[in-house]
C-alpha cells in the first residue's frame, strides 16, 4: 500500500478504490474464501475436498492514509 500513497501523490488526478463483494454462488463448507475452476466431465464422487490455507479478513491502513483523510464513522 506504500506505493499506492506515492503513485496518489505524484498523479492526484487519478482515483482507485478497493472493493469487495460476497459471493453466494459458489457451495462453500465452513469458509470464508473459495477457489474454484471449471473442469468438463468433473465426477465430484472421485474427489476429496482439503483445506490449504486459512484466510481472515483484515484492513489496514498507514499512518500517512489516516493524517490525510476524515475518520472512519461507520464499518
Amino acid at each position: 500500500m506504500p506505493l499506492l500513497v506515492k503513485f496518489s501523490r505524484i498523479y492526484p488526478a487519478i482515483s482507485f478504490e478497493l472493493l469487495h463483494h460476497d459471493i453466494d454462488v459458489l457451495p462453500v463448507v465452513d469458509a470464508d474464501l473459495s477457489i474454484s475452476r471449471e473442469i468438463p466431465q468433473f465426477d465430484s464422487h472421485t474427489m476429496v475436498m482439503v483445506p490449504f490455507y486459512a484466510y481472515h479478513n483484515s484492513v489496514f491502513a498507514s499512518p500517512a492514509y489516516l493524517d490525510t483523510h476524515p475518520n472512519i464513522t461507520s464499518p
